[in-house]
């Protein structure tokens, strides 16, 4: 098997079912980007508090 054949068949159409609900390969590989795009967007958001905010609290409490 070449490598053009498995890129083919990795992006062959879903086979039809009897009223059977398939996706194909491509349809999967968009909604796993989809998501993993999500989770990284949600995952990343920038802090609430500013960056060394605890070094700073901890500066100031060894300080007083």
């Amino acid at each position: 098997m070449t490598i053009a054949s498995l890129g083919l068949a990795l992006f062959a159409p879903a086979k039809e079912t009897n009223g059977g609900f398939t996706l194909s390969t491509v349809e999967i590989v968009v909604i796993v980007v989809a998501l993993l795009g999500i989770v990284a967007i949600l995952g990343f958001r920038a802090p609430d508090r500013p960056p060394h905010a605890d070094e700073k609290a901890e500066r100031d409490r060894i300080d007083d």
